[in-house]
């Protein structure tokens, strides 16, 4: 059961990252040359808040600093 539940979480990761690939390639096409792997490494990585109003986020600030931001 536990080894399920593993395989469960990795398909979850997995299918969250091409997800969030294909909602970001529309606004920065660059971003579709990425990697799961560069994904998870460079870009989930970087620092930021987000803003929700009435539980739906309506901001994504990234830190700037960040080159990839």
């Amino acid at each position: 059961m536990g080894q399920e539940m593993l395989v469960s979480l990795a398909q979850l990761a997995y299918n969250l990252v091409m997800r969030a690939k294909e909602w970001l390639a529309e606004l920065e096409p660059g971003l579709t040359t990425y990697r799961v792997q560069r994904w998870v490494r460079d870009l989930f990585a970087i620092a930021g808040q987000i803003v929700f109003e009435a539980n739906r986020i309506i901001k994504v600030q990234l830190n700037r600093r960040n080159r990839l931001a």
